[in-house]
């Protein structure tokens, strides 16, 4: 359904205005601001400004059919603004403050200027953490990106990171700014192509809505049978043999399982694998199977702490059924609590996470917490703790075998399609030797950017200008590129356009 604007789509005088007075005040020169996804970064705390008409945000607070669209300046901490669209998100609004009620919000960046991208988005979701609280929402969202190495997804899930938000310059609270899923998200994964991708919302039990393609993927003609399909559109069901057999080939089943590894770790009460609900997948015609991705965590740490195993829903009552897919929960499961969802790795991000929101927390009159921040986080690393004894019968000893490469995320290269410049971005949790290099379709080597460097850990950016290893510009087309640490490695593809 179409969403209504209070007003015509392009913005008021008094808009306009505004965007004046912002750009007089900015410094002359915009802000060199992260793009995706280091504007996710859970650990910068990032601050988000919108102006709005005051008789619209009085419209979109106390909107309840979540359609109304009002116009509204976005800036970035000392970015010069830009004019977006803005609704209220479904969920509960928070009401202590006398000035403001504190509701989640979709924030379309290109609904009004076609084509406009803010930071490599189109859409920013901003949520309020109605259900829980948004330190433990966020919290979720930052384990389910832990899990996209290769012990759990082997894809990037998602990024959720943390903002601070003002109002017509009053301060609204603190927000988690969740990765909205959409053509851009795939896009900035290299994972669309126009005509063979289709990506589908489960937003309710038994609801499948699609988002992006037209008509229904050739996977989502073949799973017509339990769990994927019920009622008159379903195929006979399928024994436990059938399923471990067919499923493989056309879902990637261990980012389906980590999915619900993640989920029933942060006892999340309200998603796939126990209400068949609040989690996206994507199709495509040729190259990856069906993929899994989170959505909707807000309820997560408000599930009983008895759960370890999925239950509740078709899924899990199918799936779980199978004995090749128990089997491959446990060892994701064990290889995820080992290693990047470890209770110390938790505990540590917890322990930097804590005073880089203290000060916005106590300020926010709708942060949903029980006393003071401190005591917050307390209360969630004692959880995490909880958590561990819970799981401890499913776990494995630890192996304590030093691996020879290091983790690594290899994310994708910004920008994308590029002419003739671009950014490789990855994160090494330890130091490693690590080598880049870049290839054409054929597999032909064009650029070695780094061969067999020792790189100490954290974040990494490699680029490149478009030139062979002879310095000569290659043609336009699509490209390779290779991360590689010992016997691990990662690749993306990438278009360069001229």
């Amino acid at each position: 359904m179409a969403h209504q604007y209070r007003r015509c789509h392009k913005p008021s005088i008094s808009i306009y205005i505004g965007i004046a007075i912002l750009i007089a005040l900015a410094p002359p020169k915009p802000a060199q601001a992260q793009e995706w996804p280091e504007i996710f970064d859970p650990l910068v705390l990032r601050t988000f400004h919108l102006q709005i008409e005051p008789q619209d945000w009085q419209t979109i607070q106390h909107d309840e059919s979540y359609e109304i669209e009002v116009p509204a300046a976005l800036r970035l901490e000392d970015e010069w603004p830009m004019i977006v669209s803005v609704r209220r998100k479904s969920g509960d609004p928070l009401t202590e403050s006398n000035d403001f009620i504190k509701v989640s919000l979709k924030i379309d960046v290109n609904a009004i200027y076609d084509g406009q991208t803010w930071h490599g988005l189109k859409k920013i979701s901003l949520e309020n953490g109605d259900d829980q609280d948004v330190v433990s929402e966020g919290f979720a969202w930052w384990l389910h990106s832990q899990a996209a190495g290769h012990e759990g997804y082997g894809y990037h899930p998602g990024y959720g990171s943390w903002v601070r938000l003002y109002i017509n310059d009053i301060y609204t609270g603190v927000y988690l700014s969740a990765e909205q899923r959409d053509k851009q998200f795939l896009r900035n994964r290299d994972l669309y192509t126009a005509g063979e991708t289709w990506l589908y919302k489960m937003g309710d039990i038994g609801s499948v809505e699609l988002k992006v393609g037209e008509n229904d993927s050739p996977t989502y003609q073949e799973l017509c049978f339990a769990p994927f399909r019920s009622g008159g559109d379903a195929c006979p069901p399928l024994s436990y043999s059938e399923l471990a057999a067919l499923l493989p080939q056309w879902i990637d089943m261990k980012g389906m399982i980590a999915l619900g590894v993640v989920n029933t770790y942060v006892a999340n009460p309200d998603e796939l694998w126990n209400h068949g609900k609040n989690c996206y997948f994507a199709d495509f015609l040729s190259g990856p199977r069906r993929m899994y991705f989170p959505w909707d965590l807000d309820s997560s740490r408000s599930g009983g702490h008895d759960g370890i195993i999925p239950s509740g829903s078709p899924y899990a009552d199918i799936l779980m059924g199978v004995p090749e897919f128990y089997d491959q929960y446990m060892q994701i499961l064990n290889a995820l609590l080992h290693g990047p969802l470890s209770m110390q790795r938790q505990l540590t991000f917890l322990d930097q996470l804590e005073p880089i929101l203290t000060e916005a927390l106590a300020a926010d009159p709708n942060s949903k917490m029980d006393g003071n921040v401190a005591g917050h986080f307390d209360g969630i690393r004692n959880w995490v703790v909880g958590r561990f004894e819970d799981f401890e019968p499913l776990l494995d000893e630890p192996t304590n075998v030093d691996l020879a490469y290091p983790e690594i995320r290899l994310d994708q290269n910004y920008p994308n399609p590029f002419n003739p410049k671009t950014s490789i971005p990855f994160t090494l949790e330890k130091a490693g030797v690590v080598s880049l290099s870049i290839h054409d379709t054929g597999g032909r080597l064009v650029r070695t950017l780094i061969e067999k460097e020792v790189l100490d850990s954290g974040k990494h950016r490699a680029n490149w200008d478009g030139t062979n290893d002879r310095g000569q510009a290659v043609p336009s087309g699509v490209y390779c590129y290779s991360l590689a640490s010992g016997s691990f490695s990662s690749t993306h593809r990438m278009i360069l356009l001229k």
